[in-house]
């Protein structure tokens, strides 16, 4: 074998090497972000069953102040937040749980609760006062005769290029790109409060494409039903 062929083969070798090490760091950049969706998502999925079977607490809201909703920007006496995210799947051809093509959608049942430093809950003729910021809801209404909150409204907010997303030729573009840095900038007040937002604020590449978002309001007298019991005169949320 030649000078000539040994540093051509060299050669070659350092490129297999470096495209090997790129490709690798590509897929791991990739994976990281959806492996914690998916151990989070199993997770939850996991404790739906046990959710289930722990007690209902149906506290009925006690408050004279209001609160302004972190997303909607409509003030109530406490509002609810369900998170959920979609990742673009590779290569775009599978289907998420909500069968749109190429995202793997993630629905989590922990929801943000806001609400007024003085809200109080009457549990069973007893008030007690809220201490907790997350929670799980088993029912709520769409009606306000329901008495047990509305939906505001779904948002699903992208948080990627018009490159990587479809978005269609009738979209007005700049009134979009306007919409979503205002809505970005109101989920940055959220940062810390759940893991998929906390996910889709990262810096880092291949984050969580679109955050999925639905917003319950609830006025005083309305009827907060979710997970949890009484323990030390003071109610425990359970998820």
């Amino acid at each position: 074998m030649n000078k000539r062929t040994k540093t051509f083969l060299i050669v070659i070798a350092i490129i297999v090497i470096v495209f090997s090490a790129f490709v690798l760091n590509f897929i791991m950049t990739i994976a990281g972000p959806i492996n914690r969706l998916n151990n989070a998502n199993k997770n939850d999925l996991y404790n739906i069953e046990r959710i289930r079977k722990l007690p209902d607490l149906f506290g009925v809201i006690v408050t004279d102040e209001t609160v302004i909703n972190p997303v909607s920007k409509s003030s109530s006496s406490l509002y609810s937040l369900k998170v959920g995210g979609k990742q673009k799947t590779s290569g775009g051809g599978s289907k998420g749980i909500s069968g749109s093509s190429g995202f793997q959608e993630y629905i989590f049942h922990d929801c943000i609760i806001g609400y007024p430093s003085d809200t109080k809950l009457l549990v069973d003729g007893k008030l007690y006062p809220i201490n907790f910021k997350k929670a799980v809801l088993t029912k709520v209404g769409n009606k306000v005769e329901e008495k047990k909150g509305i939906i505001v409204k779904d948002y699903e907010i992208y948080n990627t290029t018009y490159g990587y997303l479809s978005i269609g030729n009738s979209m007005n573009y700049e009134y979009y790109d306007s919409i979503r840095s205002v809505m970005k900038q109101r989920i940055k007040q959220l940062k810390g409060r759940h893991k998929v937002i906390d996910l889709y604020l990262s810096n880092k590449n291949h984050k969580v494409d679109i955050l999925i978002l639905r917003e319950y309001k609830f006025n005083a007298g309305d009827t907060i039903i979710f997970k949890g019991k009484i323990e030390n005169n003071e109610i425990v949320p359970l998820f």
